[in-house]
């Protein structure tokens, strides 16, 4: 067994590497809506400390690092630069004097502490090739990729592969296919990869169409409170092949930045990951605490829903972060761009909260940026409005509002409220406004796709007795004789007006929950129901994925990973 220690607030040796803090803000009331983040050093750093061990069970040498601290009421966080740059360090020796070959590589599980099942690999080569692996597991299906070489020097291979399935042992076998050469193959047994969350494995797959219409990729789970704070991501036949420990909050989405993903990993925390599960920057947002969304603009910026933890109202503020600089700054303020809808609203108790007063007017739940316009489309549920927003970045306008206009009434809003073309219903409590591409729309046209929870209770406005949707229920939770909907919208700001042109019924789900194009395919997180499912684009069912909950499981998302993890 190796072990070494180093001091809190060692840099991390990566020329795309800062140190992040948000100036440690915390929940200062005095501090500006625009902050820099810059890390100071820390003045009185504890010691982390790395031991690296084999892992039992694996007939070749495949190993594991932990990294501990001298402080005895603190785990490190491996989102804490500190952790990653004594990582780094450890990984660089093990480089230095075992394993250089593709028949006997350097293998690592989980290193960097980003993904329990994620297995580091890495070796010397004789020119460029493609590294081919196949993972199999009892009770599994087949898991077969080409890993994508993260290695910055030449003559070398590195990468992390995905899929090992927790709580069982994988026989991996690899190919090195050098360009030119014979194909190198290597077979390793790995026992039992840890599982932090001990969620399942497998989910429970019905199929009901041709399986071969799914899009290829991964499913996320995210946010199932059952598991704790934890992204999943689970294969097509519905087998979990990676477990992503956040601190807290939930995974809500993945966004690309150059060769990283962005993602939430706290309350009020943003980290940007590699290839390899190595964290090359943290972003702290301050008294600013991220609620439910965010996303990126083509210029590298992220606009996140965030609460403002020093004033009473909650959800309804839209900020930018520079991952650059990590530089961030209130873009929209929703109480004053709406002041006159937000003057007709009340505070209540919370739900289920024991006392608890909240000023949620609005609940900002997602959001859709569009770079060419600088605009924004957002999802109040509260209010069961759509509302897009321009100029976001400049003097912000009011465009249009979806919503119940006699809810709109005296607000001084009303002629941004645009016209229904049709007989549908409006949308209650809506989740997940996304734009679609289409390129045979006009200027001032978008198709949007919705989850339409078909949920109506407007605690905030306890003076509204007027109608409601027509689909709408007051029904809590998940029931069987309701349903949600998934809605296509076609938006025509030109003639004013929105028409539904799609839409199918989805299990029931009063709060939380999603849908998702993924090319002709839909995604569907019907999140008080527990079910996932996808679509293909007639609508019908090509599966769907049962999973276990306490409460809820906010979204399911797919992704490819494609250049990324893995060859194009």
């Amino acid at each position: 067994m190796t072990t070494r220690s180093v001091p809190r607030g060692a840099a991390l040796g990566l020329p795309s590497a800062r140190l992040l803090s948000g100036c440690g803000a915390g929940n200062d009331e005095s501090e500006s809506s625009t902050s820099s983040s810059a890390q100071t050093p820390d003045t009185s750093p504890a010691e982390l400390n790395v031991s690296v061990t084999d892992v039992p069970g694996s007939d070749q040498q495949v190993q594991r690092i932990t990294v501990t601290s001298d402080e005895a009421d603190s785990s490190p966080s491996p989102y804490d630069l500190a952790f990653q740059s004594d990582v780094n360090g450890t990984l660089e020796e093990l480089q230095d004097t075992e394993h250089s070959t593709p028949e006997q590589p350097l293998m690592v599980l989980n290193p960097f502490g980003t993904n329990t099942t994620g297995l580091y690999v890495r070796f010397a080569t004789e020119g460029e090739g493609t590294f081919d692996y196949t993972i199999t597991s009892d009770g599994h299906e087949t898991f077969s990729r080409t890993a994508k070489n993260h290695a910055t020097e030449p003559d070398v291979f590195e990468s992390q592969l995905i899929g090992l399935v927790a709580g069982t042992e994988n026989t991996l076998t690899t190919t090195w296919r050098p360009d030119e050469g014979d194909p190198v193959e290597n077979t390793v047994k790995i026992s039992e990869p840890r599982s932090q969350a001990g969620y399942t494995n497998q989910l429970e797959r019905d199929v009901q169409g041709d399986p071969e219409q799914l899009a290829d990729g991964m499913f996320l789970l995210s946010g199932s409170y059952q598991a704790g704070p934890y992204g999943f991501l689970f294969d097509n036949h519905g087998t979990l092949r990676a477990e992503l420990p956040i601190e807290s909050h939930m995974l809500d989405r993945f966004e690309r930045y150059e060769d990283t993903l962005i993602y939430p990993v706290g309350d009020h925390t943003l980290a940007r990951v590699d290839g390899l599960g190595r964290v090359v920057n943290s972003y702290d947002l301050g008294r600013y605490e991220m609620h439910h969304d965010f996303e990126l603009t083509e210029n590298g910026q992220a606009l996140i829903l965030v609460s403002d933890t020093s004033r009473d109202s909650i959800e309804d503020i839209l900020i930018s972060l520079d991952l650059a600089t990590g530089e961030y700054e209130e873009v929209i303020d929703f109480a004053d761009l709406l002041k006159g809808y937000k003057d007709l609203t009340n505070s209540y108790e919370a739900p289920d909260s024991d006392g608890v007063i909240v000023d949620d007017w609005l609940h900002l739940n997602s959001v859709d940026f569009n770079d060419a316009e600088d605009s924004v489309i957002v999802s109040g549920r509260e209010n069961s409005t759509i509302i897009k927003v321009g100029s976001v970045h400049g003097d912000p306008v009011v465009d249009y509002l979806i919503g119940q206009d006699e809810l709109w009434e005296g607000s001084g809003l009303e002629d941004a409220l645009l016209t229904k073309d049709g007989d549908f219903s409006d949308t209650g409590g809506q989740h997940a406004v996304f734009r679609m591409e289409d390129d045979s729309l006009e200027d001032g046209q978008q198709l949007l796709s919705i989850f339409d929870n078909s949920y109506w209770r407007i605690l905030s406005r306890e003076d509204y007795n007027g109608p409601v949707p027509e689909d709408a229920t007051e029904v809590s939770g998940s029931d069987q004789g309701e349903d949600s909907h998934v809605r296509t919208y076609l938006v025509d700001e030109n003639e004013g007006t929105y028409s539904q042109v799609d839409g199918f019924d989805v299990p029931y789900s009063s709060i939380v929950s999603s849908a998702q194009r993924v090319g002709d395919n839909t995604v569907v997180n019907s999140g008080q129901a527990f079910v996932l499912s996808e679509h293909d684009e007639n609508n019908n069912v090509i599966a769907t994925y049962s999973y276990d909950g306490e409460n809820y499981s906010y979204r399911g998302m797919k992704y490819s990973f494609d250049d990324f993890w893995y060859e194009s």
